[in-house]
């Protein structure tokens, strides 16, 4: 999944840099409760402590008979392990955004790493990132290894909002400039959220795509319609209804500009800042300066933030 989709591309919020260890973005071992490489006595009392919840762990590295849950028998089992026994442990396997935070020991396909979310600002959730992603600003020589694009280079972005600037690395395409910085009739430049660069009068301008409407006035088999939190737009027959989300939203895998498929928990599927589609809540497809739209969280607002890339800059709408 592109970092920028998953962050809005420029919905930058607010970022932690992280220097994160080899042994951090290595993948978890069943039964190594402490996550310091080894399976030792001292996991079998962590296990055994997470089995009465006294303290917490993932299911794919404490749950080491694959039973589904943490019991004193998986505690028991780890202890035979780390003694030596002829016993095998049998851990499911431990996908990134379900690990924990700041271990973040996780599976990611292809080459993507898995660490704490760029994108998160309680810097309490797991991510697949690229190295660019976590690497530090200004100078953002990382690889872009893992990016979608494989064009892709290390660019520094500085976000301002307010009075606070950050500065972030994010995986774009060489030479990605604003919309209005770019050539007609090619177009190719970047936009905020549910915007396409499109050549109008000899001139390349951001043009607002439709946005989605309620699932239930949407259309099978697409149903690119909204629903609830922790809900996902689904075909029932011939009509769109609302059910559990069970996994990534579709949106992510559908070509832009239609971005026809549905995101979760109420947000809204739509172009992102360069190519592709991604998830924005309504504020982020709203129209900068004005930034009109809703924020899913009650505690923010949608504001306006301004992406410089070298010496192009785009302004949109986001929640903070």
């Amino acid at each position: 999944m592109l970092a920028i989709a998953k962050a809005s591309c420029f919905l930058a919020g607010s970022f932690l840099v992280l220097a994160l260890s080899t042994d951090a973005m290595a993948a978890r071992l069943c039964g190594d409760q402490s996550n310091n490489g080894a399976v030792t006595a001292a996991d079998a009392l962590g296990v055994l402590k997470a089995s009465v919840g006294s303290l917490t762990c993932d299911i794919c590295v404490c749950d080491a008979n694959h039973s589904g849950t943490i019991t004193a028998g998986d505690a028991l089992l780890v202890l035979k392990f780390a003694v030596g026994q002829p016993v095998g442990l049998n851990c499911a396997s431990c996908d990134c955004y379900q690990a924990a935070a700041p271990q973040c020991g996780g599976d990611c396909e292809g080459s993507r790493i898995c660490a704490v979310s760029p994108w998160d600002p309680t810097h309490t959730s797991c991510e697949c990132v690229t190295p660019c992603e976590i690497a530090a600003a200004p100078a953002c020589g990382a690889s872009c290894e893992g990016s979608e694009r494989p064009e892709d280079v290390c660019t520094h972005v500085e976000f301002t909002y307010g009075d606070v600037v950050e500065d972030r690395c994010e995986c774009l395409p060489p030479g990605t400039k604003a919309c209005q910085d770019t050539s007609s009739p090619a177009c190719g430049g970047a936009c905020g959220g549910g915007h396409q660069c499109v050549s109008q009068s000899g001139k390349c301008k951001c043009i607002k795509l439709a946005e989605q409407g309620p699932c239930a006035e949407a259309e099978a088999p697409a149903c690119a319609g909204t629903c609830g939190e922790n809900q996902l737009c689904q075909v029932s027959g011939d009509s769109c209804v609302c059910g559990e989300s069970m996994g990534d939203d579709p949106c992510y895998n559908v070509t832009a500009p239609m971005c026809g498929a549905a995101c979760s928990g109420g947000r809204l599927c739509a172009t992102e800042v360069i190519s592709g589609c991604g998830c924005f809540e309504p504020c982020g497809v709203k129209d900068a300066p004005a930034c009109n739209g809703s924020c899913l969280d009650p505690q923010t607002t949608c504001a306006v933030t301004i992406a410089k890339i070298g010496n192009s800059s785009i302004q949109f709408c986001e929640c903070r």
